[in-house]
């Protein structure tokens, strides 16, 4: 196959692997495909993309080269899953393979997107449905902050906003049962900036609340957003579940205090947020959450808004608070209910900053009991390879499963962290299984990216 991109340009492409994407010089290409006789059959699906010349060649050479969008994101049975550049105004539509009709069993579907601008720019993912049953979807940013969320169920979930120019979206699905599936959309969003001085509007005021969350999301914003907050403001919200075995997440979609500040206490948590970094979401692991901000007499700026929402807990998680350390016959870590212990899987990309995992709880709680919990991981680049490195090991007769091989599997027990281990392919799965008896504080390890 030859692409020709404009005068003189022409690039040629043969074999299995899957090329990066190319830009045209003009707004003519020509697609020219050649056969010879010893292949039965030539299989190829592309994509074409209008792009704005206002985006510089240098930009858009620069990011296109990424290793995130030059390696195979077409997985089998996905049809629909692709590498995608946005550019500003532009915004792109993803749905399950088969959506509203519904989606195959046993799918494992990836979608990148990265941003081609010269601002500063985050990516922002809207859902319009989603029912995808017990089926995940992992959505992840791909940059220096990582935050990576596992979705499932029927609830629409909250607008995600990445850390970064880069979001992987993964939907995977098992051999069980499957639904309608998700239908959502992706665009750039800039940057509040960090010198954008609002004006006090007269007369804002704060409004106490105390707000009962169950299936519809709430959104919550500082007084006057987003033209401006007042100066030496006291506001208070409360935020309580209405609903058994759901526990309170929040979300922010903007932020600028400048020197402010917004205080969230939470199960005995207390998180105090200020600037115009958007901070990291927040799975607070409690029924309820109380936020309170404050302004001084200086400055005044945009403000905040946030969405906060609902997700399950298991119910086989529900334990005491406290245990008896058999033991020492002193106290212990409490057992909390397993927020974490849900099965995910996340997409590593080179050059990426080492990624820490651990057990539900740690390091101020032990896990929970009859608990089993797995962490999958794939580099997009197959070249690669996963080093895990454990940096704290304490699980008694419980067991870690360690599969870094098509065929190599380890189990580990006791207080002793396992040497450094690294896989034979570009993948890696840990389980975490436990059983009825005693707890621990359980373990954290390091994954990092290296060459093969």
């Amino acid at each position: 196959m030859v692409l020709h991109l404009g005068p003189g340009e022409m690039v040629s492409l043969s074999g299995s692997t899957l090329p990066q994407p190319q830009l045209t010089e003009s707004n003519t290409v020509t697609i020219t495909l050649r056969t010879n006789s010893m292949r039965d059959t030539i299989d190829f699906r592309l994509l074409l993309e209008v792009i704005s010349p206002e985006v510089s060649l240098t930009t858009v050479a620069s990011l296109v080269t990424s290793d995130a969008l030059t390696e195979s994101t077409h997985l089998p049975g996905c049809d629909t899953a692709s590498s995608q550049l946005l550019v500003p105004g532009m915004v792109k539509t993803i749905t399950s393979p088969g959506y509203p009709r519904g989606y195959l069993d046993n799918l494992e579907c990836v979608w990148m997107f990265q941003a081609v601008t010269d601002q500063e720019v985050v990516i922002r993912m809207d859902f319009q449905d989603f029912n995808i049953g017990n089926d995940m979807l992992s959505v992840e940013t791909l940059g220096d902050g990582i935050a990576n969320f596992q979705l499932t169920g029927s609830t629409l979930p909250p607008p995600i906003l990445s850390t970064s120019n880069m979001l992987s979206v993964r939907f995977e699905t098992d051999g069980a049962d499957t639904a309608v599936g998700f239908k959502a959309t992706v665009q750039i969003e800039p940057v509040v900036g960090t010198t954008t001085i609002a004006t006090s509007p007269d007369g804002v005021t704060c409004v106490p609340s105390h707000t009962l969350l169950s299936t519809d999301n709430k959104t919550l914003t500082s007084p006057g957003y987003p033209i401006g907050y007042s100066s030496n403001m006291d506001c208070q919200w409360t935020l309580q579940s209405a609903m058994p075995n759901s526990l309170i997440a929040i979300t922010f979609v903007t932020f600028d205090l400048g020197d402010d500040n917004l205080e969230i206490q939470f199960g005995g948590t207390v998180r105090h947020y200020t600037g115009s970094s958007l901070p990291m979401p927040i799975m607070t692991g409690a029924d309820m959450a109380e936020l309170r901000f404050t302004s001084d007499d200086g400055d005044n700026y945009p403000g905040f808004e946030l969405v906060a929402w609902l997700y399950d807990v298991p119910v086989a998680a529900t334990l005491p608070t406290t245990q008896e350390d058999i033991t020492t016959g002193g106290p212990v870590l409490p057992t909390v209910p397993d927020l974490g212990c849900v099965s995910s899987s996340a997409l590593l990309v080179p050059d990426m900053d080492p990624k820490t995992v651990s057990s539900p709880g740690y390091p101020t709680h032990n896990y929970a009991p009859n608990t089993k919990c797995s962490w999958s991981f794939i580099v997009v680049n197959d070249t690669k390879r996963i080093n895990l490195r454990f940096v704290a090991f304490d699980v008694g007769d419980d067991k870690i499963e360690v599969k870094y091989g098509p065929t190599q599997t380890e189990t580990f027990r006791g207080s002793n962290p396992p040497e450094d281990r690294t896989t034979s392919d570009n993948r890696l799965r840990i389980t975490l299984d436990t059983d009825s008896a005693e707890n621990h504080p359980g373990f954290e390890v390091v994954i990092t990216v290296v060459d093969g």
